[in-house]
């Protein structure tokens, strides 16, 4: 992702323009962090060049976001196109990246919170093929009479993100349950190269995240079968219709057996 960074009174202004994937997010967090060591805070990102914005780039808007907050700052984002606008409401992280129409109005929000107002995001649709459709079941480890259905986000090396509740869907699992550490088990179908296998495996909630519309659960593999372990090799880097894959599976994941 190419970053052009300026300056307007104490904002800055980083102009972004590709794709903020994983390599994307990296330039980001290298383009921030002297900002932050520098205690300028108040971020306005230009997204009007942004072409694309997958989990990795939320990934790291979040984590600046939580990096910035405790500091006094904040991070807006400014003229993005549809498809970003719908990551980013689906995905709910409006409610802690708010959208501006213009740079100039989210460099004034910091000043004048009540004089400009974020986008109306209304008219904007909830896509669910944005954060993908695989189901999976789960539930706590040692209690598996209680079974609760979430879906995939996002997969990484070596875990996973799932968002639960499901929009409409049943909580049989309390959200105060899945603490950070919580050991869970997991079963899901409709991988990619092996849609018909069901594959079982243990993990352990590493973070939270609750926007709108549910709570991210990112995960860390524990246990999972040798076979499955290569499947979901296989499908790192995949960009399948449904999910996209993110990164190889650790080799330090555990098969079990």
């Amino acid at each position: 992702m190419r970053i052009q960074l300026r300056q307007q009174g104490d904002v800055d202004v980083l102009v972004c323009a590709g794709e903020f994937d994983g390599q994307g997010a990296r330039d980001y967090e290298k383009a921030i962090e002297p900002l932050i060591q520098a205690y300028r805070t108040r971020l306005v990102l230009d997204f009007e060049g942004l072409e694309y914005l997958d989990s990795r780039g939320l990934q790291s808007l979040i984590r600046t976001h939580n990096l910035v907050r405790p500091m006094g700052g904040g991070q807006v984002v400014a003229a993005p196109n549809r498809f970003v606008k719908t990551v980013i409401k689906t995905t709910g992280i409006d409610g802690i990246v708010p959208i501006y129409a213009t740079p100039d109005d989210a460099c004034r929000s910091f000043d004048e919170p009540d004089g400009v107002q974020p986008d109306d995001l209304s008219d904007v649709p909830i896509d669910d093929a944005v954060v993908g459709r695989i189901e999976l079941a789960f539930g706590l480890q040692g209690r598996p009479e209680r079974e609760a259905t979430g879906r995939v986000v996002s997969m990484f090396e070596a875990g996973l993100t799932f968002r639960y509740p499901l929009d409409g869907g049943d909580a049989p699992i309390d959200e105060s349950e899945l603490q950070i550490g919580q050991e869970i088990w997991m079963r899901m179908q409709g991988i990619a190269f092996a849609p018909e296998r069901t594959i079982k495996l243990t993990a352990s909630i590493s973070f939270a995240y609750a926007p709108q519309g549910g709570t991210w659960y990112r995960v860390r593999f524990k246990r999972v079968e040798a076979e499955d372990l290569v499947l979901l090799n296989q499908c790192a880097g995949a960009n399948d219709a449904q999910i996209k894959f993110r990164g190889p599976v650790s080799e330090e994941t555990t098969p079990a057996g």
